[in-house]
């Protein structure tokens, strides 16, 4: 090989020699002073609500705990009160608690503005809207998906997965020390002070972390921005068809009530019971997509959806989980792998903890930082502040002696 030497061979074996290093450093350090506190919000909260349902179910105490005494209301009469409680909104989501003493989730929709209430069904009579200060784990919820500003937040939040994912390409090149080092970089040392090991803590638990953070950057954009993702596994993997579609309803014809609609659906998929009823909320939408799973089952199934012709109850198409094709199955993966939600308790521990990783990885980094350029410039500020007060106490003293001495 003749001439200058190529500049990944110039990386692989000295890349703190090269420019590339240093763009990348640049660009990892501002990134990650930008959006700092925002990983170390979304870290902390997300590792808090990986344990939501268990805590809920386990300790729910509140509004959403109703008294189970008299005659339990049906669904349509849920979404009669939900569609008078908003006016001008329309009933999109109605979940059906397998427990009696809970109250119905139901989600109207006007456009991109979107509002979760509690309806008691032994009434039948609305609880409250929930809201990002009715609870803790609203609080955390809100914050960590929606940032408290709805589609916007989401949109924000995708970007900032995106974001994060970029700091993770740039870490794992600042990370590679070359080839004579690379073992060393992959270990904690003890006994060489706090500096030393905060730095190993970013360089090193960066590196072991790497996969957790990327896939959590990935997914959380997913969730945002979810047509690039399906046209990427579209372009590898088969898809369903898509759901099917309703003819125009007669003129001036409702909607069936939401309990036939459900009943409909149990008689076509025995042994189930219903979980979520999706209804038509958007102008140009018609279906309606009753959610089942099955009866004996709380946590860890896979929803049947069938969807339906809401005009008319009929059945239009059952999508039971033994169907999907690997595409589906892919696109599932997105969710599982964010939430933790395979495996049991042991996946949700880990998750719970590798999800502060993003957030001790800011920390550890501002840590760096400080060390490095911060404190110094910290300390020639005070020297400055130090010096000029110190001058300005010479000056007045100056003045105060000549003024003593003229008066003498």
């Amino acid at each position: 090989m003749t001439g200058r030497t190529p500049w990944l061979q110039s990386f692989w074996r000295e890349p703190q020699k090269t420019r590339l290093r240093y763009w990348t450093f640049q660009i990892h350090l501002w990134a990650g002073v930008g959006v700092g506190l925002y990983i170390l919000a979304i870290s902390l909260s997300g590792s808090a609500l990986v344990f939501r349902e268990e805590l809920e179910t386990g300790f729910l105490t509140g509004p959403r705990r109703v008294e189970a005494a008299g005659r339990r209301a049906s669904l349509e009469q849920v979404r009669q009160l939900a569609a008078a409680e908003f006016p001008g909104y329309k009933v999109a989501w109605i979940r059906d608690p397998a427990e009696q003493d809970l109250a119905h989730d139901v989600w109207v929709e006007k456009g991109e503005d979107a509002r979760l209430a509690w309806v008691n069904p032994y009434g039948p009579a609305l609880v409250e809207e929930v809201g990002a200060t009715t609870s803790v784990w609203t609080f955390l919820q809100d914050l960590h998906f929606y940032l408290f500003a709805g589609r916007v937040g989401l949109l924000v939040n995708g970007a900032g997965g995106l974001l994060l994912g970029a700091l993770c390409l740039t870490g794992l090149i600042l990370w590679w020390p070359g080839p004579r080092k690379w073992r060393r970089a992959l270990k904690l040392r003890s006994g060489k002070g706090w500096k030393r090991l905060n730095w190993d803590l970013h360089n090193a638990g960066g590196f072991w972390t790497f996969a957790f953070v990327a896939m959590w950057s990935l997914t959380g954009a997913y969730f945002a921005f979810p047509q690039p993702f399906v046209a990427a596994v579209q372009a590898v993997l088969p898809l369903s068809a898509p759901p099917p579609k309703v003819a125009e309803p007669v003129e001036g014809r409702p909607m069936a009530p939401v309990d036939a609609l459900v009943q409909k659906a149990l008689d076509a998929a025995p042994g189930m019971r219903p979980d979520w009823i999706g209804l038509p909320h958007h102008d140009d939408e018609r279906l309606a997509t009753i959610y089942l799973v099955p009866r004996d089952e709380r946590d860890g199934h896979e929803s049947t959806y069938v969807h339906m012709d809401p005009y008319r109850a009929e059945v239009l198409r059952i999508d039971r989980p033994e169907d999907r094709t690997a595409g589906d199955r892919a696109l599932a993966l997105f969710a599982s792998l964010h939430f933790g939600t395979f495996g049991g308790w042991p996946v949700k521990v880990l998750w719970a903890v590798l999800g502060l990783t993003p957030g001790l990885l800011f920390v550890t980094g501002f840590l760096m930082w400080w060390n490095r350029v911060l404190s110094k410039r910290w300390r020639r500020w005070r020297r400055r502040a130090r010096g000029g007060a110190e001058e300005a106490s010479g000056r007045i003293g100056a003045v105060e002696w000549t003024a003593r001495n003229e008066e003498v």
